[in-house]
């Protein structure tokens, strides 16, 4: 599966655009995943969140991972995720 993530950092009117902090996929026009380096409340590391099934789950990979690493780690973890969920459905 070949997904296109989008920059959705938000930035600050005095900050000038600089690296971004944090990127966007949507899945199937139901879920939306999303991973954020720096989050306010999450200093120091990446946090994932798959609206709308769950938020702020820290990824517990260092800040200067690579951003494709970052996603795939996050996209795995909604792979087991979803899966879980539809074994309980069966």
């Amino acid at each position: 599966m070949n997904l296109i993530w989008n920059d959705v950092t938000s930035y600050r009117r005095d900050e000038l655009k600089t690296t971004p902090r944090t990127y966007s996929v949507g899945i199937g026009g139901y879920l939306r995943l999303v991973v954020t380096r720096e989050h306010i409340y999450y200093p120091g590391e990446w946090i994932m969140h798959l609206h709308p099934l769950f938020d702020c789950q820290p990824l517990n990979l260092p800040l200067i991972a690579d951003t494709a690493v970052v996603q795939e780690r996050a996209v795995q973890i909604a792979r087991d995720a979803l899966n879980i969920c539809l074994k309980g459905l069966q």
